[in-house]
């Protein structure tokens, strides 16, 4: 069909682009700004308390009271972006650095070499590859976080696949599942454990030894099945090249 035949519709569907990140964040903050004058001002009652971690201005239960709305103007909403720089600077600093590194790695190509070295490394014993990859990936995005690399990873890992006998399938689950559970065991991501826990007034990535024994469990179970079904799998392929049921 023509393009001029399309459906105007179809056609400013086809057109439609993403905006820049930073076009997305402004209309947030435009977006909070208005709710500022339509959600009711209130607050909690705050005490200090010195406790293992240190001194801290806690919330005191149940003692929620409205107060006089102070709407935001526009100078509060031009200073939002340095005031959240202040008030976060240790968490917005350490994942610009997070990020600057895996984006260095990235254009460096050492996730390529790594990955060629690993099924150089491996020899005969091509079963492996795929659980090191798992444990890899999985302790990268618990440590950093940034599980959305697994979309670069994804276009490495399937000519490797592919060569190693494997199908496409094998390759996206270990590209994508690895990361995404290793995120949601995150023992210091920045980005969520670390400001979940500044908001909470908790000491930054407390907990930390708790959730690694926990994915470190859950890692060794899942290499454990992976390995045993890479074997099978395996064994039958030996059995019917045997039994010539292959050429």
């Amino acid at each position: 069909m023509p393009k001029q035949d399309l459906p105007q519709s179809a056609q400013k569907k086809k057109n439609f682009k993403m905006p820049d990140i930073y076009i997305i964040l402004g209309i947030f903050i435009l977006l909070m700004a208005v709710l500022t004058y339509i959600v009711p001002s209130g607050q909690y009652d705050r005490h200090v308390v010195e406790t293992v971690h240190g001194v801290q201005n806690l919330v005191v239960a149940n003692t929620y009271h409205a107060v006089e709305p102070h709407p935001a103007g526009w100078l509060e909403i031009i200073t939002a972006i340095p005031y959240g720089f202040e008030r976060a600077a240790g968490i917005v600093v350490l994942t610009f650095m997070v990020g600057a590194c895996m984006g260095l790695i990235k254009r460096a190509g050492l996730i390529d070499l790594g990955v060629q070295r690993l099924s150089r490394a491996v020899g005969q014993s091509e079963f492996l590859v795929a659980p090191v990859l798992m444990l890899v990936l999985s302790l990268l995005a618990a440590f950093i976080g940034v599980p959305e690399l697994s979309l670069a990873y994804l276009p490495v890992f399937l000519p490797l696949f592919y060569r190693l006998g494997y199908d496409g399938m094998t390759a996206t689950a270990v590209a994508l599942l690895s990361p995404c559970m290793g995120f949601t065991f995150g023992i210091t991501i920045p980005g969520s454990v670390g400001m979940g826990q500044q908001i909470a007034q908790v000491t930054m990535f407390s907990g930390s030894g708790l959730r690694a024994v926990v994915l470190a469990d859950f890692d060794f179970h899942r290499l454990c099945d992976g390995l045993c079904g890479t074997c099978q799998e395996g064994s039958t392929e030996v059995s019917y090249l045997r039994h010539g049921y292959r050429s």
